[in-house]
């Protein structure tokens, strides 16, 4: 059985749920906006150190954010 990821969508929707703009995010995170849109659309992941950023920001593991649908 194939992994799922659901990364690009965990990280949009938990952007909206903080009602955060991309570019209000991207500087708490320190990434540039056209990362993390990047990200949003799945054309790119993120290095392990924004990850992980993203998960403690998020209070999340980095696992969670990559394999569980947090929209459901």
């Amino acid at each position: 059985m194939a992994n799922q990821f659901f990364f690009n969508n965990n990280l949009k929707f938990l952007r909206t749920r903080l009602k955060q703009s991309q570019q209000q995010l991207a500087d708490n995170l320190g990434i540039k906006r056209t990362q993390l849109a990047s990200y949003e659309l799945g054309n790119t992941t993120p290095p392990i150190e924004p990850l992980m950023r993203m998960a403690d920001f998020f209070k999340f593991t980095v696992d969670t954010l990559l394999t569980v649908d947090l929209a459901k």
